[in-house]
């Protein structure tokens, strides 16, 4: 059911947010402030963001008949200017079949395709001359044993999955072995690929009218223990040379091309070698999660990142490219996530310096009290996360200081308390 929240006079355009939670709250502030009313859908009646709209549909967002009839039922005044969400995977499906319905901009069919099947992504890509981990298939059984042959490691991910959730290194010919016992036939339901070792970074990009713009690249830092390739940091600005960079933007115009993409927000995940090669590790047609968009985009680039992805998805406002500063000016920034334990969350401290650093963004806990966390969920389960900005020329000493702020962090569990993450591994995976 459409229900109100705020009852003042009648506005004529309506924006439609798919998700209410957290994640979806810098949409819903943005289209508020370029004068869209808000409708936030969302499951859950306790949502924050139903603070912040004028309109609420308790629905779940992967259904997307019901939410059009609820609003061609219940919608008296206005109409409908924008479709948009912030949520991966299917709610991607819900924004583009409700948006085709009311005549405002979304995702093509041809893009959802294109990006939703990662394996035939990858393979029409690597014909364009994208550089990517090679990767491994097999039609029958004599071509799956043969797969014992291939250089370790390799990485087996699973093909529609997200936040490092289901990711497996393979290091030995036994455990490639295990693998393919589990997984006697080739479904495609996951990717087996070489692993290339190197340094990760996150590419935030828009799409105007079929343009690549860049807006930000940041340095990642995951671990290389359990939670495997969580992420544990994101580094602005990046280290990458000029060269890189200006390679990676070109594979993402090629991306962009080949997808058919038109207008929205575009990420993408690349490592680096040793030889100053990117090779592309995932793209989708989101604006991607980790604070990226929300902190380092404005910092690193001046741009509001979400008034954006409103304007390129509403029919009410001209699509015209913004003037934005280029990367690597404005700040330096850090963010540091704390990752979980196997067990029971009781409570976390963060250091009283953190509290008084001038640059402070935010610190938050991920977790409640109580709460169960696995080392098998990746990302999903991290216990806190806190940012710090600076000088754009102090990254390093920025880097430092969060480090030591990370070190400092207590967590406990049932089993006790224990430092966030030890020293050793710190160094490890800051020196890859």
């Amino acid at each position: 059911m459409l229900l109100p929240l705020h009852h003042h006079e009648t506005h004529d355009r309506y924006f439609l947010c798919l998700g209410a939670g957290t994640n979806q709250l810098p949409l819903i502030r943005a289209a508020r402030e370029m004068g869209h009313r808000v409708i936030a859908v969302d499951r859950d009646t306790l949502a924050p963001g139903f603070a912040h709209a004028d309109l609420r549909i308790q629905c779940s967002i992967l259904k997307p008949g019901k939410i059009r009839r609820t609003l061609l039922e219940n919608m008296i005044d206005g109409r409908i200017s924008g479709v948009t969400c912030r949520s991966p995977g299917g709610a991607n499906l819900s924004a583009a079949l409700i948006s085709r319905h009311f005549g405002t901009p979304a995702l093509s069919m041809r893009a959802l395709r294109f990006f939703r099947n990662k394996r035939a992504m990858k393979e029409s890509l690597r014909e364009l001359g994208i550089l990517m981990p090679k990767s491994h298939a097999w039609n029958s059984i004599r071509e799956k044993w043969n797969l014992l042959d291939a250089p370790l490691p390799l990485i087996a991910r699973p093909a529609r999955s997200h936040g490092k959730l289901g990711i497996q290194l393979l290091k030995t010919r036994e455990d490639l072995r295990r693998f393919l016992r589990r997984n006697p036939t080739d479904t495609g339901s996951f990717l087996v690929e070489e692993f290339i070792a190197g340094d990760e970074v996150t590419v935030l990009g828009l799409v105007y009218e079929g343009r690549y713009r860049p807006v930000c690249i940041s340095d990642k830092i995951v671990s290389r223990t359990p939670p495997l390739f969580a992420e544990i940091a994101h580094r602005h600005p990046s280290k990458i040379s000029r060269p890189v960079e200006l390679e990676i933007n070109q594979a993402m115009q090629r991306i962009v091309s080949a997808a058919g993409l038109e207008s929205g927000p575009v990420v993408a995940e690349f490592i680096v070698n040793n030889r100053n090669e990117p090779h592309l590790v995932e793209c989708v047609p989101e604006a991607g999660g980790e604070h990226i968009a929300d902190v380092i985009a404005p910092a690193g680039s001046g741009l509001d990142y979400f008034q954006e992805m409103v304007r390129l998805s509403s029919r009410d406002l001209l699509h015209i490219e913004p003037e934005v500063c280029p990367d690597r000016t404005g700040k330096a920034v850090y963010i540091r996530y704390i990752l979980q334990r196997e067990g029971r969350f009781r409570n976390l401290a963060f250091p009283e310096r953190l509290r008084r650093h001038p640059g402070l963004v935010f610190a938050r806990a991920l977790k409640e009290s109580g709460e169960r966390t696995s080392l098998e969920k990746g990302n999903l389960d991290r216990i806190a996360v806190f940012a710090l900005e600076g000088p754009l020329h102090d990254v390093r000493n920025l880097e430092r200081e969060a480090e030591q702020f990370a070190k400092e962090t207590k967590i406990e569990y049932d089993r006790g308390v224990e430092r966030a993450l030890p020293e050793r591994k710190i160094t490890t995976l800051l020196s890859r």
